[in-house]
């Protein structure tokens, strides 16, 4: 999937191009890229491993992805849900607080405090368009491609 992230926490912000790839049941490989500053940064997880490359000092390595993108970025991007929202799914190792449906589709979903909309979908009924609102913390994706990584 290759799409654009706006991400903010209160009044700080900032926008991402977004590449994310699956690898298997247990983990994934994200690719992110801030334009203007064309600081970039790859964050694979996979059993319960996660690299972060594109750090000064080296590769970052921890059990939790979203921790060290938090600490590379300074903003909240819950990378291991946003692989099950991202296709409009309920991530399976967290409760849901809420479902709503719109024509026979996800509309919005709440889970692990995060509320999850679905504005926007494809002639396919894949989501285009994501918003995860938690607090003061957002995250906006427009998918712009389905498919695999380009790299």
């Amino acid at each position: 999937m290759g799409g654009r992230a706006a991400i903010s926490h209160g009044k700080q912000s900032g926008s991402l191009g977004v590449e994310w790839e699956d690898a298997g049941p247990s983990g994934y490989l994200v690719v992110l890229t801030a334009p203007i500053t064309r600081q970039g940064w790859r964050l694979q997880e996979q059993n319960g491993r996660a690299t972060l490359e594109g750090m000064a000092g080296g590769p970052r390595i921890g059990a939790d992805g979203a921790a060290l993108l938090r600490q590379a970025t300074g903003f909240e991007i819950p990378v291991r849900s946003l692989r099950y929202w991202i296709r409009g799914l309920a991530d399976p190792a967290q409760p849901v607080d809420r479902y709503v449906f719109a024509d026979d589709q996800l509309a919005t979903l709440v889970q692990g405090g995060w509320q999850i909309d679905y504005p926007a979908r494809d002639a396919q009924s894949r989501p285009v368009r994501i918003n995860a609102t938690r607090g003061d913390d957002r995250v906006r994706l427009v998918v712009d491609r389905w498919g695999p990584l380009e790299q």
